[in-house]
């Protein structure tokens, strides 16, 4: 690759600047501010440019790089990797990227000078080889990456062995993962875990929704919590098959832990998950947001989930129950804090009965 602040390149600058031609300035700079790169006046050749540009720009520090094209390659991001370096978030999904430029991402994250806190890699086909590379960056204690995003990579057994290696070695950064949309399998997912428990491991944010598992994700997730239940805030198991009986052991987990948000969409539920729910809805105060949508968890269900709501531990704000066979709301009691509701999709009765619950919800801010 071609060093971007290479003498043709500052040349080029100058001259552009002696005949009063900005044109090159003001489409980095506009580059920068949208992520719409001007690929139909710069051929691959001039990326290296651009990027000097960019580097050069008196608009400031560069807070985020979106290149949200998705006809972008290895070839024209390796020229711009200096850019990447700069900036604190770099949005790079929807590109056609190989493990060739996993391996230079690696480096370029490992830096003393790289300021990247944010990388998206989501949905490029990157598989195992190329997560491997990546990882290998990761692992170095110069890497200060805080924000991980590889839903959709392919990604499967080795490549999430990869990331918990990475993990045990650099454990105190990374902050929220996702890694959903790929299939990592039982042994896959208990690789992860054994990263992520490791006790310096401060990760906040954890998606593995659609990653195709079953139950056991519920039982890795389980050892997860029981070793590391400090710091986990956020949690994604949406499109996975828990079923009943992984949702119950996860929801035993989750009352020693201080999650925030859950999200449970489409996870196989039934009726009979609720009342166990209800008793551990009772005993984490500390959840706000709750999403089960698109599960059979019928009038019977959400009725029994109401009764967590005339509890003071309860503190949930936030609850989503669309396209749950929700047929009539005639003696649901929910929270008076309650601020969003979501029942969408639902064969409601009579609408008049939503009078008496509206009034028990002062705080209400949304309803759908």
């Amino acid at each position: 690759m071609e060093n971007p602040a290479s003498p043709r390149t500052l040349n080029l600058l100058n001259c552009l600047t002696e005949l009063g031609d900005s044109s090159l300035e003001t489409d980095g700079v506009s580059f920068l501010n949208t992520g719409i790169p001007p690929d139909a006046k710069y051929p691959r050749a001039h990326w290296s440019d651009l990027a000097a540009v960019l580097l050069a720009s008196e608009s400031g520090p560069i807070d985020m790089l979106g290149l949200e094209v998705k006809k972008r390659g290895d070839e024209e991001l390796l020229r711009m990797l200096p850019v990447i370096k700069a900036s604190q978030t770099a949005t790079l999904s929807y590109h056609k990227l190989t493990e060739k430029y996993c391996e230079c991402l690696a480096s370029a994250l490992t830096s003393k000078v790289s300021n990247l806190k944010t990388l998206d890699l989501s949905f490029n086909t990157l598989k195992d080889s190329g997560v491997q590379l990546l990882a290998a960056g990761l692992a170095k204690p110069h890497c200060r990456l805080e924000r991980l995003k590889l839903s959709g990579c392919r990604v499967k057994q080795n490549g999430f062995a990869a990331l918990a290696k990475a993990l045990k070695y650099n454990p105190s950064h990374l902050q929220e993962l996702d890694l959903s949309g790929n299939e990592p399998g039982e042994s896959g997912v208990f690789h992860l875990v054994d990263g992520l428990k490791v006790v310096n491991c401060k990760l906040q944010i954890l998606k593995l929704s659609n990653c195709k598992l079953g139950l056991e994700l519920s039982r890795a997730l389980a050892v997860l919590l029981i070793d590391n239940p400090r710091h986990l805030r956020e949690l994604d198991v949406s499109m996975n098959n828990l079923g009943d009986q992984g949702v119950k052991l996860l929801m035993d987990i989750l009352k020693s832990t201080q999650i925030y948000k859950l999200e449970l969409y489409c996870c196989q539920l039934t009726e009979k998950c609720c009342e166990n729910m209800f008793r551990c809805l009772a005993n984490i105060p500390s959840l706000r947001e709750l999403n089960l949508s698109n599960n059979n968890l019928k009038d019977k269900g959400v009725k029994m989930l109401c009764k967590a709501f005339r509890l003071p531990a309860c503190q949930l704000e936030k609850l989503i129950v669309a396209s749950c066979g929700i047929t009539l709301v005639r003696g649901f009691h929910f929270n008076s804090i309650l601020k969003e509701l979501d029942i969408s999709r639902n064969h409601l009765g009579n609408l008049d009965d939503w009078a008496d619950v509206l009034f028990c919800l002062s705080s209400l801010e949304t309803l759908r």
